[in-house]
């Protein structure tokens, strides 16, 4: 249905895996070219400097980037 959709409507896809991805591009819909970006891991120390390092090493193409901002307190850390 996902497809269906996306194709009678010129839909992008959020596809994270590189074979998927390649299924996808094959019926001429467009998604991401590279694999999902998600920075939800990095040490909240030194996110801003690893978040621009990051973005500096993008490769050409399309990419989605899963951006988690927050602050390092203790209301972050009780969710």
């Amino acid at each position: 249905m996902t497809l269906r959709l996306a194709k009678e409507y010129g839909l992008a896809l959020r596809v994270a895996e590189l074979p998927f991805i390649e299924k996808v591009q094959s019926q001429g819909l467009p998604t991401d070219d590279y694999g999902l970006l998600d920075s939800l891991k990095l040490d909240p120390d030194n996110k801003s400097a690893r978040y621009a390092q990051m973005l500096h090493r993008l490769p050409a193409g399309l990419t989605e980037w899963a951006v988690h901002p927050g602050l390092d307190n203790s209301e972050l850390l009780v969710i």
